[in-house]
């Protein structure tokens, strides 16, 4: 629930024109020296802080801690838990090969929403973001087959209505690469762009993602950045996801890793292959002979770090 100030309640407030180290009225801004150069926003518009959270620790009042297997639909091999989740200055999302129930890996899932069943209470409310707005995290991600890492919004209405993906990784696919992908009004993967972030074989760095959201008339634009670089945007027309609802606040936030699947392959087979829906290759080439350049198995447990998320509302005047 987000406080009257326009910050979740029991965070620290922000402070107009000097939070975490940002202009209120522009992105033109200085970081603070441990992050990148961020992104400026799309031209002619005004942004005021609304929330970050650097994860000194995992605000419960804030957040659900997922206790279930969301994301079972897409054949995923993981059962979510609140112990593979923890939070010292940096958030650490682990992917452990434990049995638990009925799955044979165990991971975690954080956001803002509750969805699915939770086998454990959580006192967090669901809190949602501007409509309008621009949201940045920052994080390292691991590069291995089998491992799905994720930053995205999902509409107050679902993510059948509409989802807007910060950043993925779907490493056999696309090594040293995140995508980012929005899914609009019932139609999956309206828009892409794959970005080259680092060698997939490499020691992974700490890299930043953002999106802006600006209403444009009866339309909204979607304006994607990738360590600071505008690497895409899409221009959704008379939206229904926008149009049909009212509410000011109309995002929720989750962070996780999915374990398996067809997207990602499962952790056990040979790099670049998917053993999901009769078999085939992520990597081009045909199985068994599918390409391993640049791909890695995992080393569990399976580590992705996230630094902040922050969110700007579009403000007015």
């Amino acid at each position: 629930m987000l406080a009257a100030a326009g910050t979740a309640a029991g965070l620290t407030p922000v402070v107009p024109g000097s939070a975490f180290g940002y202009s209120r009225a522009t992105f033109g801004y200085s970081r603070p020296s441990a992050s990148p150069d961020g992104a400026d926003p799309p031209p002619g518009h005004r942004w005021a802080p609304h929330f970050e959270d650097q994860f000194g620790t995992i605000d419960r009042s804030l957040w659900y801690r997922y206790h279930n297997t969301y994301g079972w639909a897409n054949q995923t091999e993981d059962y979510l838990r609140p112990e593979n989740l923890r939070a010292d200055g940096t958030l650490r999302v682990f992917t452990e090969r434990e049995h638990y129930r009925d799955k044979d890996f165990t991971s975690g899932f954080l956001s803002t929403a509750r969805r699915g069943p939770q086998g454990s209470p959580e006192p967090a409310r669901d809190t949602f973001f501007p409509r309008a707005g621009f949201f940045e995290m920052r994080g390292k991600v691991q590069h291995a087959q089998g491992m799905l890492h994720a930053c995205w919004l999902r509409h107050r209405a679902g993510a059948s209505i509409a989802e807007v993906d910060l950043m993925e990784v779907f490493h056999c696919a696309e090594p040293g690469n995140t995508r980012q992908t929005l899914h609009l009004d019932g139609s999956k993967n309206t828009f892409d762009v794959s970005t080259h972030i680092e060698e997939p074989d490499a020691e992974p760095d700490w890299h930043t993602w953002g999106v802006g959201i600006i209403p444009e008339s009866d339309d909204v634009r979607f304006r994607f950045y990738t360590d600071g670089v505008l690497v895409g945007e899409h221009l959704a027309t008379e939206p229904k996801f926008w149009h049909d609802f009212a509410q000011p606040d109309l995002w929720d936030l989750s962070i996780n890793t999915h374990t398996g699947g067809p997207w990602v392959g499962h952790p056990d087979d040979p790099p670049g292959y998917s053993r999901y829906d009769g078999g085939f290759c992520l990597s081009g080439g045909e199985p068994p002979n599918c390409d391993s350049t640049g791909l890695r198995s995992p080393t569990f447990p399976v580590i992705y770090e996230v630094d902040y998320v922050r969110v700007w509302s579009l403000a007015s005047g």
